[in-house]
């Protein structure tokens, strides 16, 4: 059977995400892709419904998390309960995180 890939890009989900007492202060966007992999029967309807899987996603909006690790981790748990077949890859990215250093974002990848 061939495997097929579901990737839904560019999620935007408002979560505080941070250690910083400032970071604490406003929910911010963060960024998140998703991709399944799995086994796929050309012909057959989709495996995995990306509404219902963006859907599955809603629970984590307005929460706390100090870590961008946190959030994919828990993406990540949400997804494959709800969709027990094939392999989730869940990517998060945080805008300007503070570093000492000026940078773009930070991402974290986590996959299971």
């Amino acid at each position: 059977m061939p495997e097929g890939i579901l990737r839904l890009e560019g999620i935007e989900l408002r979560a505080t995400l941070g250690l910083l007492p400032v970071e604490k202060l406003h929910p911010r966007l963060v960024g998140m892709d998703l991709e399944w992999r799995g086994p796929y029967s050309p012909g057959s309807p989709p495996v995995v419904d990306y509404g219902s899987a963006a859907a599955v996603l809603g629970s984590l909006e307005g929460r706390d998390f100090d870590y961008v690790e946190a959030l994919a981790c828990e993406a990540l748990d949400l997804l494959r309960a709800s969709f027990p077949g094939g392999t989730w890859t869940v990517r998060v990215v945080k805008a300007c995180p503070p570093a000492p250093l000026r940078s773009a974002r930070a991402v974290f990848e986590v996959s299971g």
